[in-house]
Protein backbone atom coordinates (compact mmCIF):
# COMPACT_ATOMS: atom_id res chain seq x y z
CA UNK A 1 0.00 0.00 0.00
CA UNK A 2 2.84 2.39 0.84
CA UNK A 3 4.64 1.81 -2.47
CA UNK A 4 1.37 2.21 -4.36
CA UNK A 5 0.71 5.62 -2.77
CA UNK A 6 4.23 6.86 -3.51
CA UNK A 7 4.11 5.78 -7.17
CA UNK A 8 0.63 7.19 -7.80
CA UNK A 9 1.38 10.50 -6.05
CA UNK A 10 4.69 10.89 -7.94
CA UNK A 11 2.93 10.38 -11.26
CA UNK A 12 0.25 12.88 -10.26
CA UNK A 13 2.87 15.50 -9.34
CA UNK A 14 4.74 15.02 -12.65
CA UNK A 15 1.57 15.24 -14.74
CA UNK A 16 0.40 18.29 -12.83
CA UNK A 17 3.70 20.11 -13.45
CA UNK A 18 3.39 19.42 -17.18
CA UNK A 19 -0.20 20.65 -17.06
CA UNK A 20 0.83 24.00 -15.58
CA UNK A 21 2.07 25.04 -19.03
CA UNK A 22 -1.44 24.96 -20.52
CA UNK A 23 -3.56 25.31 -17.36
CA UNK A 24 -1.50 26.87 -14.56
CA UNK A 25 -4.23 26.87 -11.89
CA UNK A 26 -5.31 23.26 -12.46
CA UNK A 27 -1.71 22.15 -12.70
CA UNK A 28 -0.72 23.82 -9.43
CA UNK A 29 -3.73 22.34 -7.60
CA UNK A 30 -2.94 18.89 -8.97
CA UNK A 31 0.70 19.26 -7.96
CA UNK A 32 -0.26 20.23 -4.41
CA UNK A 33 -2.66 17.26 -4.12
CA UNK A 34 -0.01 14.93 -5.50
CA UNK A 35 2.60 16.32 -3.09
CA UNK A 36 0.24 15.77 -0.16
CA UNK A 37 -0.37 12.19 -1.27
CA UNK A 38 3.37 11.66 -1.63
CA UNK A 39 4.02 12.85 1.93
CA UNK A 40 1.20 10.64 3.20
CA UNK A 41 2.59 7.68 1.27
CA UNK A 42 6.07 8.13 2.69
CA UNK A 43 4.74 8.31 6.25
CA UNK A 44 2.15 5.55 5.79
CA UNK A 45 2.41 2.61 8.19
CA UNK A 46 0.38 -0.57 7.90
CA UNK A 47 -2.13 -0.73 10.76
CA UNK A 48 -1.30 -3.41 13.29
CA UNK A 49 -3.86 -6.18 13.72
CA UNK A 50 -5.31 -5.95 17.22
CA UNK A 51 -4.34 -8.88 19.39
CA UNK A 52 -7.10 -10.95 20.94
CA UNK A 53 -6.24 -12.92 24.02
CA UNK A 54 -7.13 -16.55 23.41
CA UNK A 55 -8.24 -16.92 27.01
CA UNK A 56 -10.61 -13.96 27.02
CA UNK A 57 -11.92 -14.92 23.57
CA UNK A 58 -12.72 -18.43 24.72
CA UNK A 59 -14.38 -17.07 27.85
CA UNK A 60 -16.50 -14.80 25.70
CA UNK A 61 -17.84 -17.53 23.38
CA UNK A 62 -17.99 -20.41 25.85
CA UNK A 63 -21.53 -21.47 26.72
CA UNK A 64 -22.34 -22.11 30.37
CA UNK A 65 -21.50 -25.71 31.20
CA UNK A 66 -24.08 -27.85 32.95
CA UNK A 67 -23.14 -30.91 34.95
CA UNK A 68 -25.43 -33.65 36.10
CA UNK A 69 -24.91 -36.61 38.42
CA UNK A 70 -27.45 -39.07 39.83
CA UNK A 71 -27.53 -41.76 42.50
CA UNK A 72 -30.29 -44.39 42.47
CA UNK A 73 -31.91 -44.75 45.89
CA UNK A 74 -31.63 -48.33 47.17
CA UNK A 75 -34.46 -50.37 48.68
CA UNK A 76 -37.17 -48.87 46.48
CA UNK A 77 -38.85 -52.30 46.13
CA UNK A 78 -39.76 -52.15 49.83
CA UNK A 79 -41.01 -48.55 49.72
CA UNK A 80 -43.49 -48.71 46.83
CA UNK A 81 -46.56 -47.31 48.65
CA UNK A 82 -44.53 -44.38 49.98
CA UNK A 83 -42.96 -43.67 46.60
CA UNK A 84 -46.25 -43.99 44.74
CA UNK A 85 -47.87 -41.51 47.15
CA UNK A 86 -45.41 -38.88 45.93
CA UNK A 87 -46.57 -39.15 42.32
CA UNK A 88 -49.39 -36.62 42.42
CA UNK A 89 -49.29 -34.82 39.05
CA UNK A 90 -51.31 -36.68 36.38
CA UNK A 91 -49.78 -36.80 32.91
CA UNK A 92 -52.33 -35.31 30.46
CA UNK A 93 -50.79 -37.32 27.61
CA UNK A 94 -51.68 -40.60 29.30
CA UNK A 95 -54.99 -40.63 27.39
CA UNK A 96 -53.17 -40.74 24.04
CA UNK A 97 -54.58 -42.98 21.30
CA UNK A 98 -52.62 -45.20 18.90
CA UNK A 99 -53.53 -42.85 16.04
CA UNK A 100 -52.22 -39.77 17.89
CA UNK A 101 -49.09 -41.64 18.84
CA UNK A 102 -48.53 -42.75 15.24
CA UNK A 103 -48.99 -39.22 13.93
CA UNK A 104 -46.08 -37.99 16.03
CA UNK A 105 -47.79 -36.62 19.09
CA UNK A 106 -44.48 -35.60 20.74
CA UNK A 107 -43.52 -39.24 21.30
CA UNK A 108 -41.54 -41.91 19.47
CA UNK A 109 -43.05 -45.33 18.80
CA UNK A 110 -40.84 -47.01 21.42
CA UNK A 111 -41.48 -44.48 24.21
CA UNK A 112 -43.27 -45.13 27.48
CA UNK A 113 -45.94 -42.70 28.64
CA UNK A 114 -46.35 -42.78 32.40
CA UNK A 115 -49.61 -42.09 34.19
CA UNK A 116 -47.96 -39.52 36.44
CA UNK A 117 -45.36 -36.86 35.74
CA UNK A 118 -41.90 -37.23 37.27
CA UNK A 119 -42.03 -35.63 40.73
CA UNK A 120 -39.29 -33.45 42.24
CA UNK A 121 -38.80 -32.99 46.00
CA UNK A 122 -36.20 -31.63 48.41
CA UNK A 123 -33.98 -34.44 49.68
CA UNK A 124 -33.04 -35.11 53.29
CA UNK A 125 -30.52 -37.69 54.56
CA UNK A 126 -30.47 -39.25 58.02
CA UNK A 127 -27.92 -41.70 59.46
CA UNK A 128 -29.26 -44.92 60.96
CA UNK A 129 -26.42 -46.32 63.12
CA UNK A 130 -28.66 -48.91 64.78
CA UNK A 131 -29.50 -50.59 61.44
CA UNK A 132 -29.02 -54.34 62.00
CA UNK A 133 -27.71 -54.91 58.46
CA UNK A 134 -25.44 -51.89 58.01
CA UNK A 135 -24.41 -49.58 60.84
CA UNK A 136 -23.34 -47.03 58.18
CA UNK A 137 -26.81 -47.00 56.61
CA UNK A 138 -28.19 -43.62 55.56
CA UNK A 139 -31.93 -43.13 55.11
CA UNK A 140 -33.25 -40.98 52.26
CA UNK A 141 -36.31 -38.76 52.63
CA UNK A 142 -38.24 -36.91 49.93
CA UNK A 143 -39.53 -34.01 51.96
CA UNK A 144 -40.62 -35.93 55.08
CA UNK A 145 -41.38 -39.26 53.37
CA UNK A 146 -38.91 -42.11 53.93
CA UNK A 147 -38.22 -43.58 50.45
CA UNK A 148 -35.16 -45.82 50.87
CA UNK A 149 -31.44 -45.80 51.55
CA UNK A 150 -28.26 -44.56 50.01
CA UNK A 151 -26.54 -47.43 48.19
CA UNK A 152 -23.97 -49.10 50.43
CA UNK A 153 -20.68 -47.18 50.39
CA UNK A 154 -22.03 -44.19 48.45
CA UNK A 155 -22.06 -41.66 51.30
CA UNK A 156 -18.52 -40.36 50.49
CA UNK A 157 -19.73 -39.80 46.92
CA UNK A 158 -22.65 -37.73 48.21
CA UNK A 159 -20.30 -35.68 50.39
CA UNK A 160 -17.95 -35.08 47.45
CA UNK A 161 -20.67 -33.79 45.15
CA UNK A 162 -22.33 -31.77 47.92
CA UNK A 163 -19.13 -29.72 48.28
CA UNK A 164 -19.24 -28.50 44.67
CA UNK A 165 -19.82 -24.76 44.41
CA UNK A 166 -23.39 -23.79 43.44
CA UNK A 167 -24.54 -27.41 43.43
CA UNK A 168 -28.30 -27.98 43.59
CA UNK A 169 -29.57 -31.24 45.07
CA UNK A 170 -33.03 -32.79 44.90
CA UNK A 171 -34.71 -36.17 44.57
CA UNK A 172 -36.81 -37.26 41.59
CA UNK A 173 -39.57 -39.89 41.76
CA UNK A 174 -40.69 -41.72 38.62
CA UNK A 175 -42.27 -44.95 37.40
CA UNK A 176 -45.56 -46.72 38.01
CA UNK A 177 -48.18 -47.50 35.43
CA UNK A 178 -47.32 -46.64 31.83
CA UNK A 179 -48.53 -47.13 28.27
CA UNK A 180 -46.63 -48.30 25.21
CA UNK A 181 -47.36 -49.29 21.62
CA UNK A 182 -47.56 -52.98 20.72
CA UNK A 183 -47.10 -54.08 17.12
CA UNK A 184 -50.14 -56.20 16.20
CA UNK A 185 -49.47 -56.40 12.46
CA UNK A 186 -48.97 -59.75 10.74
CA UNK A 187 -45.42 -58.73 9.86
CA UNK A 188 -46.11 -58.64 6.12
CA UNK A 189 -47.41 -55.10 5.80
CA UNK A 190 -45.79 -53.08 3.03
CA UNK A 191 -46.88 -49.85 4.66
CA UNK A 192 -47.59 -49.54 8.36
CA UNK A 193 -50.42 -47.39 9.71
CA UNK A 194 -51.70 -46.71 13.22
CA UNK A 195 -54.03 -49.70 12.87
CA UNK A 196 -50.98 -51.98 13.05
CA UNK A 197 -50.43 -50.90 16.66
CA UNK A 198 -52.43 -50.90 19.87
CA UNK A 199 -51.83 -49.15 23.17
CA UNK A 200 -51.00 -51.49 26.04
CA UNK A 201 -50.60 -50.83 29.76
CA UNK A 202 -47.90 -52.15 32.07
CA UNK A 203 -46.56 -51.23 35.51
CA UNK A 204 -42.96 -50.71 36.57
CA UNK A 205 -41.59 -50.16 40.09
CA UNK A 206 -41.56 -46.56 41.27
CA UNK A 207 -37.96 -45.46 41.74
CA UNK A 208 -36.10 -42.47 43.12
CA UNK A 209 -32.81 -40.83 42.17
CA UNK A 210 -30.82 -38.17 43.98
CA UNK A 211 -29.83 -35.51 41.45
CA UNK A 212 -26.86 -33.15 41.64
CA UNK A 213 -26.88 -30.20 39.22
CA UNK A 214 -24.17 -27.55 38.93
Amino acid sequence: MKIFLIVVSSILVAMSLLLTVAMPVVGIIGALVGAAMLVYGIRYKKPEKPEISSVSYQEEIRQPERHHHTILVAGFDYRQPALASLLTEPNPDYAITAKEWWEGYDYDLDDRIYEYERAVYPVHLEAEPDNEYDRNAVKVFADDVFIGYLPRGSFPEVVEYSKIENVRIHVEIFGGRYKYLEDVSDGYSFEYTHTDFRVKTETSPVKAIIVFNW
